[in-house]
């Protein structure tokens, strides 16, 4: 295609010679068709100076990964860097001097600049692949300028940083039209700029040539990405960096030694800063009815459902078995509905703690070991007992916004009772607490029972021994500003 367009300028040209000394007689000036001629050269040029360039381009994209060269001689080198790139190198006359460099992330032609420029020598670019080297006081005297003043070359030695993470920092802040080499050897970078854009480097590197070094911290409480947030403003400009790990709940910083001090003790306390949670307590006893006799299936109901022995001590310390588990907070009110199904219910204690870390809240729990029934109309009365214990909650931690709590029935001091991670918008459900209880029943015949003074006559009075089950609902909530509401 550019063949084409060079042979038509090149027979338009020609056209234009023969018009001109066609017209040259007839009063036309021939300095119109000079111009003409003049811009056809021009366009012929300039498409002839763009192909070049794309070629050119195509062939630069070429990246060694490494050129590593040891006490090898000069025409040993040009051999190798053709063999890798595919650039060919010509050389009017052999040059022998000794090469010792180590270059990564480059290309061929850059490599060639490099080189060339530390031992005096310079290259004309030929074609788009091929070069022809030569003194660099061939060069001068041929073109009129110096081969180092071609482009922009500044080499900038590092006394802190290593040359890849410079290099890799550089690129973020660096012109497009900039190039950066590392020179592995010296632990250095090399900047090539054809725009002449490179002012201003060296004070840029002041600021990125300095120690750092990288930690990894683990967070226990708070959320991962809330902190890398925190924190991101407070790292040292250019050469600060924070990654998370969402999965392992852990920061990976890189920063200078003293600013990552710092930062260590800024998310140290931000992790353990104190939240405090608002414990939700609902106590309830239920007199089971006879076909749930031997309690609640609470296995079926809860999720992640757990259970341990423990010593009853309402009923002759005998061994019973302690359940519990997970419901979520939107389940509660058809829970509730369920289990007034399996018996009659009644609430022994309801309120809420405000707690701190570490702290613990003793319930209060008072069971009714003696029922009055009236079986007519539904009421009940649960009379007072004596006997009472407590169950000692204790909040250990937050976890991803999950609240960790572990409980101790008071009178078993020796179990030793597992913590429970109860997830945002669940509550705690602990069952298993069986009270043997005595239960009063008052049996009235319809109308006659109501005859004054005759009426006692007609009723019945009854006492059986039924079963009744203690359970404890746990609610927690945050009330922790930044966090907001744990449960509802």
């Amino acid at each position: 295609m550019i063949k084409r367009k060079f042979s038509f300028f090149l027979i338009a040209e020609v056209f234009l010679i023969f018009l001109y000394s066609s017209v040259w007689g007839q009063g036309i000036k021939p300095s119109v068709l000079e111009k003409e001629v003049l811009q056809l050269e021009k366009e012929v040029a300039d498409l002839e100076r763009q192909t070049i360039e794309r070629r050119k381009l195509q062939f630069t994209n070429k990246v060694l990964d490494s050129l590593e060269i040891r006490n090898n001689d000069m025409m040993d080198v040009f051999k190798l860097i053709e063999s890798r790139s595919g650039l060919r190198i010509i050389c009017n006359e052999p040059f022998h001097q000794t090469v010792n460099i180590f270059l990564k992330d480059v290309n061929a032609f850059d490599a060639l600049r490099i080189i060339l420029s530390r031992y005096g020598l310079a290259y004309e670019q030929l074609s788009s692949s091929t070069v022809s080297v030569m003194p660099e006081s061939v060069f001068q005297s041929r073109y009129g300028v110096s081969f180092r003043d071609q482009v922009q070359m500044k080499e900038i030695r590092l006394k802190q940083s290593s040359a890849e993470q410079a290099k890799e920092i550089f690129q973020k802040y660096k012109n497009p039209l900039t190039r950066i080499v590392v020179n592995a050897d010296d632990q250095g970078l090399i900047f090539i700029d054809e725009s002449f854009s490179l002012n201003g480097i060296e004070e840029l590197m002041q600021k990125i040539d300095v120690k750092v070094e990288t930690k990894t911290i683990k967070v226990y409480n708070r959320q991962v990405g809330d902190i890398v947030k925190d924190i991101t403003p407070l790292l040292t400009e250019y050469v600060g960096y924070v990654a998370a790990d969402l999965s392992e709940k852990a920061i990976t910083i890189t920063d200078t030694p003293q600013r990552l001090l710092d930062l260590e003790s800024f998310i140290r306390q931000a992790d353990n800063q104190e939240e405090k949670i608002l414990l939700e307590i609902h106590v309830a006893q239920i007199l089971l009815n006879e076909e749930h006799q031997e309690g609640i299936d609470w296995k079926a109901i809860l999720s992640q459902y757990e259970s341990m022995d423990y010593k009853n001590f309402w009923q002759d310390q005998s061994l019973d078995v302690l359940k519990w588990g997970i419901v979520l907070v939107e389940d509660y009110p058809v829970l509730i509905e369920a289990l007034e199904t399996v018996g009659t219910m009644r609430t022994l204690f309801k309120g809420s703690q405000e707690m701190s870390k570490d702290e613990k809240f003793p319930v209060m729990i008072q069971p009714q070991k003696k029922i009055d029934l009236l079986h007519e109309n539904k009421d009940e009365v649960f009379l007072n007992s004596s006997e009472n214990f407590s169950v000692v909650f204790n909040y250990i931690a937050t976890r991803d916004q999950d609240v960790v709590l572990n409980f101790q029935p008071h009178r078993n001091k020796l179990t030793t009772f597992p913590e429970v991670r109860i997830p945002k918008g669940s509550l705690l459900v602990l069952g298993g607490f069986f009270v043997k209880t005595d239960v009063q029943s008052t049996k009235k015949f319809p109308v006659l029972s109501s005859i004054p003074l005759l009426g006692t006559v007609f009723q019945t009075q009854k006492m059986d021994t039924r079963q009744s089950e203690v359970i404890i609902f746990v609610t927690p909530q945050f009330i922790t500003e930044d966090v907001g509401p744990y449960a509802r």
